[in-house]
């Protein structure tokens, strides 16, 4: 089965916070349920160097170091009637993107939206 974990970005103090566990995070001494804290989820999945995938990360996908790489947002689309993580710009594959490219290591974290957003411009 799959572990569930959570991690926090506090937007006033512009700080992630991974205790993993929402118990976890009680003993911050924060009220966690309010609209300056945005939640996020592991996905379950770990990339190639068995770094843990979670939502709001960024993602390099590449078969090799030829600089074709191309960047991703880690993203879970249930509010679009599809309950998955995934990645975004949606890829073309035959089956999830995020699933296809973890399963043959062509996936590594290399950031997350909030503490390297201008990863996704390039």
């Amino acid at each position: 089965m799959r572990e569930t974990k959570f991690r926090a970005w506090d937007k006033e103090t512009k700080i992630m916070h991974r205790p993993h566990r929402l118990a976890e995070f009680s003993s911050l001494g924060k009220s966690w349920f309010t609209k300056s804290v945005i939640w996020m989820q592991y996905t379950g999945l770990k990339d190639k160097n068995g770094k843990e995938i979670w939502e709001g990360d960024i993602v390099k996908v590449g078969e090799l170091d030829d600089g074709m790489d191309e960047i991703y947002q880690v993203k879970y689309f249930a509010y679009q009637g599809y309950p998955a993580f995934d990645l975004e710009p949606q890829v073309d594959v035959d089956s999830n993107g995020l699933s296809h490219y973890t399963a043959d290591g062509f996936i590594k974290v290399i950031g997350n939206i909030y503490e390297n957003k201008e990863l996704l411009n390039k």
